[in-house]
């Protein structure tokens, strides 16, 4: 007698209406999870680490729907990363071009405080992390902040290959 687990008929494949919903729901939950925790949760080595392994492992079993839900749970975490990565590759290059564009103008032109402000940002970009910020010295602050978001997209796109080659390299591969 085979066991649910080596029939076709594992949860992720049935068109049941509760396995429809939980297929659905289990994407939204993988989705969420990075999406919801890329400001700080995303970045500390720990949940990444920890979802890469499991995937890789779950996608190593000799259990088909072990194999199925680790690739189904892999696509959505990196449909989700590309989002992240997309969003921080926008907000280092709007914040650096709208610091340069108002360092660029001349005093009296400049919106007044914006400057501050847009120091201030990228201020908190780079102390959010525990990473840099202004020392009081007067030195530019826009490396720390374009330096911090470029360390954090480095880190998804590692994450990312990671997990192509733990689950998609390895599963997909040539005979």
């Amino acid at each position: 007698m085979l066991s649910l687990c080596d029939s076709s008929d594992y949860p992720l494949s049935l068109s049941t209406g509760p396995w429809r919903h939980f297929r659905a729901s289990f994407g939204a939950v993988v989705t969420a999870v990075a999406l919801r925790s890329r400001h700080a949760v995303l970045y500390d080595g720990f949940l990444l680490g920890g979802l890469t392994a499991l995937l890789t492992s779950l996608a190593d079993s000799q259990v088909r729907a072990f194999r199925h839900t680790a690739t189904l749970a892999a696509m959505k975490l990196m449909t989700a990363l590309v989002e992240v990565a997309l969003g921080l590759s926008q907000r280092r290059d709007n914040t650096q071009r709208l610091y340069e564009a108002e360092r660029g103008k001349s005093p009296p032109r400049r919106a007044p405080g914006k400057l501050e402000v847009l120091q201030e940002t990228l201020r908190e970009m780079g102390d959010f992390w525990g990473r840099g910020g202004d020392t009081g010295t007067g030195a530019p602050v826009t490396p720390v902040g374009a330096v911090q978001l470029q360390e954090q997209q480095e880190e998804i796109e590692a994450v990312m290959n990671a997990i192509f080659k733990g689950v998609f390299v390895h599963r997909y591969r040539g005979p």
